[in-house]
């Protein structure tokens, strides 16, 4: 089997398709091979498909066929980037997901100017920044002594 590019969902499954085909298997020796429950493959391998391809039916399936995915390449469609651009609202507030960014203590440094009105949070103490002191503002939070 040849190295192809994948775009989409259809394309992956036509793939797949076409290695059943190489291979000359029938759904129901698919079934049977991957383990999955009898019809599984029809269903998952149709045209207008009836049942979605999730994790274990994806790993069943390539393992079968003994496929596997060599590289995966995620790059920007500019094209479609320069139809998306207008609909993309930038966030007001910083990204907390990303860890080790902020500490807790510049988090509620953060809260306490927000609350007051005061731009830069000079005047405010500096936050917990250990364990403990996370335990201990959170049990006053919660009316706990």
């Amino acid at each position: 089997m040849t190295p192809r590019v994948v775009r989409s969902r259809d394309e992956f499954v036509q793939l797949i398709r076409d290695r059943r085909d190489e291979l000359q298997l029938t759904m129901e020796t698919l079934d049977a091979v991957t383990g999955l429950a009898d019809g599984l493959c029809s269903k998952l391998l149709a045209p207008n498909p009836t049942k979605g391809m999730g994790a274990i039916s994806l790993k069943a399936l390539l393992g079968a066929l003994a496929l596997g995915i060599a590289e995966v390449r995620i790059i920007e469609d500019p094209a479609q980037a320069k139809r998306m651009a207008p609909r993309w609202t930038k966030r007001k507030r910083p990204d907390f997901t990303k860890r080790g960014q902020l500490s807790f203590g510049t988090l509620l440094e953060g809260t306490s100017a927000s609350q007051s009105g005061d731009s830069n949070g000079d005047d405010h103490e500096q936050g917990p920044d250990t364990g403990e002191d996370r335990r201990r503002v959170a049990s006053e939070a919660a009316g706990e002594s």
